[in-house]
């Protein structure tokens, strides 16, 4: 008896449990990246240790690549006042690059309103101290 009082309830919950196993997607599944494009300007000469650690780090990446992803770099070193803008906006504009790094402290208040202007860049503002919006990612050092 006790069997027949749950049966209707045990049959709908099967029931709302099929039906969006069954449904077809309206979406296709997006598809993984095949390479992966960093644009980086430097305050100083990639000789310095810090970039120079950078850089090395990419290139071991790159030389094994994860899920058979191929990663570039390309990088403007010594960047200072006024071409700071328009170096970061040559790269966005050019659509190449998902990643965009500016590696020193003085590009805070250029990365901000471009990190806004291009969102579907992952913007990287590697500053040297907690200063910054927080509107792009801040690496720490």
């Amino acid at each position: 008896m006790r069997a027949n009082k749950f049966f209707p309830i045990i049959v709908m919950l099967l029931i709302a449990l099929l039906i969006p196993a069954c449904a077809t997607p309206t979406e296709a599944p997006a598809t993984a990246p095949t390479e992966l494009n960093i644009a980086a300007i430097f305050g100083s000469e990639v000789e310095q240790a810090g970039v120079s650690t950078l850089l090395c780090s990419v290139e071991r990446v790159a030389a094994y690549p994860p899920h058979g992803l191929k990663i570039t770099l390309d990088y403007t070193e010594s960047v200072f006042g006024a071409d700071t803008e328009r170096i970061l906006r040559d790269y966005a504009e050019s659509g190449k690059y998902q990643i965009i790094w500016a590696h020193s402290a003085t590009f805070v208040d250029d990365v901000d309103p471009l990190s806004a202007a291009f969102p579907d860049i992952l913007w990287v503002d590697a500053v040297f101290s907690d200063q910054g919006s927080g509107n792009p990612v801040q690496a720490f050092c």
